[in-house]
């Protein structure tokens, strides 16, 4: 990628992030799918197209895009994570949680992974 690849590659997640933060998951996934077209390997855009995708209520997209960030980086918590809320939300329960484990031994600090597993243990 060259250096003005790089840059508007950066500038649009920048974007797109503030977009998700203020509530406009659409607009945030136009902006992460153009910046695929300059880095396709970024487990990062497909973890945000998911964020957003959950936060529009499409859990199928959510999930899709979880897993292909899973794919290109398998050692991310916050992925796995998000992929159990996914699972927690569509009743099942002990993908969620098996998730949410991994999410843990990856990284035992990780407030949300042990939170969500506080909840699905219940």
């Amino acid at each position: 990628m060259s250096d003005d690849g790089f840059k508007r590659f950066i500038i649009l997640r920048l974007f797109a992030d503030i977009d998700l933060s203020e509530g406009d998951s659409a607009r945030a996934m136009k902006r992460y799918q153009v910046a695929l077209i300059f880095n396709k390997e970024d487990f990062r855009i497909y973890n945000a197209m998911g964020e957003a995708y959950f936060a529009m209520n499409n859990l199928e997209q959510a999930l899709q895009s979880f897993k292909r960030a899973l794919e290109l980086y398998q050692y991310s918590a916050d992925v796995l994570n998000n992929v159990g809320v996914v699972f927690a939300n569509i009743g099942k329960t002990d993908e969620a949680s098996n998730c949410f484990k991994k999410a843990l031994c990856l990284m035992p600090t990780h407030s949300d992974g042990r939170e969500n597993m506080e909840q699905i243990d219940q």
